[in-house]
């Protein structure tokens, strides 16, 4: 009764119109109830003492909004109180962060539900056509969290470590846009030069070359790019000596993607 209720009352965006997320919580409270009453919760959201209940019931201050494929991508089909504003993103994203740090569950178990959850966060994101640099931020923390996966789960099925890759791919590809629009601006963020890297690490093709050269010559320069410059030269050359002694020397993050 109280989801029809919800349904009734839940306001379409109205068409051309920037949508603002009006979701104060991590999961929006119809999705709770749904997901409870079609047992589609996650271990990290029941509520502690009724994991065994016939029914188990939400823990409405853990759930997490999940990511749908079936969802519309227009914002006229979009109801705010279903978008999450950027600051309850920010938000999210921590605590999910943090759930990988503390988790005792297998690390597979956790690259599902965090996974997941973060890819509606960047879903969120795009609905709201958000473009500063607290969103930078976020996607970056997003992008480490799939190069580190590309590590730990590196014995895994082809399948899961393909899926890893696409997602971070289309991480990088979300920054690239978000560093160019706002260079355009005249505004630079701190990690540009460290993604610029791991980006040039996940393409190695002929583009490569083409794509330092529209770097800033800060950027170009950098550490990062010049490293990843180094190992794509290495791969080009067939020079593994070369290739392992820059794995040794790579910080940790590039060697997960070397790796």
């Amino acid at each position: 009764q109280q989801l029809k209720q919800m349904q009734r009352t839940s306001n379409l965006a109205p068409p051309s119109i920037t949508l603002v997320g009006t979701c104060r919580e991590m999961c929006p409270e119809k999705e709770r109830y749904e997901r409870e009453q079609g047992l589609d919760l996650s271990p990290f959201e029941i509520l502690e003492g009724t994991e065994h209940e016939k029914v188990p019931k939400v823990n409405h201050r853990l759930a997490v909004k999940k990511y749908s494929r079936s969802a519309a991508t227009t914002d006229e089909h979009t109801r705010p109180d279903e978008i999450r504003p950027p600051d309850v993103l920010e938000y999210t994203i921590d605590y999910l962060v943090n759930l990988l740090d503390t988790s005792n569950c297998p690390y597979a178990d956790v690259y599902n539900f965090v996974g997941d959850r973060f890819r509606a966060i960047r879903k969120d994101y795009t609905f709201q056509s958000v473009t500063n640099v607290n969103c930078v931020v976020a996607f970056e923390k997003i992008t480490r969290f799939h190069i580190i996966a590309m590590h730990k789960m590196c014995e895994n099925k082809a399948n899961v470590l393909h899926q890893n890759m696409e997602q971070l791919k289309k991480c990088l590809t979300s920054l690239r846009f978000f560093y160019d629009d706002l260079a355009k601006a005249g505004t630079y963020t701190e990690n540009e030069s460290e993604f610029r890297g791991y980006d040039l690490l996940t393409k190695f093709d002929d583009n490569v070359i083409g794509d330092c050269l529209t770097y800033r010559r800060e950027v170009y320069q950098s550490f990062h790019v010049q490293t990843a410059l180094k190992i794509y030269i290495a791969i080009q050359e067939n020079n593994w000596r070369r290739f392992f002694i820059l794995l040794q020397q790579a910080p940790y993050l590039m060697a997960c993607l070397m790796h």
